[in-house]
């Protein structure tokens, strides 16, 4: 998870936010500071799966699991729609409910 925070401060180097919150985290963990030196860069890709909806058609999702450090018995599954085009179908369907 860090080296993808990593890369996400790297795609807005000049954000304020992300030089607080970096020097903050910097500050109240040992740890944080020492892997911040060390980690490397990563992007994370998702899982893709597709689903043929009965009334919008064919949906590509990106699938993200989350598992807490604090409770890894608990995860989290979040399928997400690929692209504006199938956000914008999902969001119709959502609307005549």
């Amino acid at each position: 998870m860090l080296s993808q925070f990593r890369a996400t401060v790297g795609e807005q180097p000049d954000d304020p936010r992300s030089a607080v919150m970096v020097a903050e985290l910097s500050e109240a963990s040992p740890e944080f500071r020492a892997w911040w030196a060390e980690y490397p860069v990563r992007y994370f890709r998702p899982a893709t799966t597709a689903i043929d909806h009965p009334r919008i058609g064919r949906l590509d999702l990106e699938i993200y699991q989350v598992r807490p450090v604090e409770d890894p018995d608990l995860l989290l599954v979040l399928q997400v729609p690929v692209g504006e085009d199938g956000l914008q179908r999902v969001l119709a369907l959502l609307d005549d409910v």
